[in-house]
C-alpha cells in the first residue's frame, strides 16, 4: 500500500495542470533578408507564441533549424519563392510527432498531445 501525503498529492496535480499552447499564423512575405528570421524569433518570444504557422517562407527546400529558443520547420520548393513552414518553441519539440512537407504550398506539423472533456 502507498501512502499519499499532500506533497505527493500537490505534485500529482501540478503533473494534470493543463498547458495551453499559444499558436499563431505569419504571412512573412519573404525570410531571405537579412535579420528576418532573427526578427521572427523575437517577435515570437515577445508574444509568448509556442507555435507559428508560416506562409511565404520564400525559402528553397525542406528542412529543419534551430533558432536560440526555437525551431524552423519549412517546407519551399526549387526556388525562393512561396513555401510553408512552422516555428515552434524548442520546449515542445518532443511532442512533434511528424513534419510533413505536402508542397510549397502547404505542410502540416503533426503534434502529440492529450484530449480532455
Amino acid at each position: 500500500m502507498k501512502m499519499i501525503t499532500s506533497t505527493t498529492q500537490h505534485k500529482n496535480k501540478e503533473k494534470r495542470k493543463k498547458k495551453r499552447i499559444i499558436l499563431a499564423t505569419w504571412n512573412l512575405q519573404g525570410t531571405n533578408e537579412v535579420g528576418a528570421i532573427g526578427n521572427l524569433v523575437r517577435e515570437a518570444a515577445r508574444y509568448k507564441i509556442e507555435v507559428i504557422a508560416l506562409q511565404e517562407t520564400n525559402q528553397r527546400g525542406t528542412n529543419i533549424t534551430e533558432y536560440k529558443d526555437y525551431m524552423l520547420f519549412n517546407s519551399g520548393g526549387d526556388s525562393n519563392r512561396l513555401g510553408t513552414g512552422f516555428l515552434i518553441k524548442k520546449e515542445l519539440k518532443h511532442a512533434v510527432v511528424q513534419f510533413k512537407p505536402i508542397s510549397d504550398r502547404m505542410s502540416y506539423l503533426r503534434v502529440r498531445g492529450r484530449h480532455r472533456k
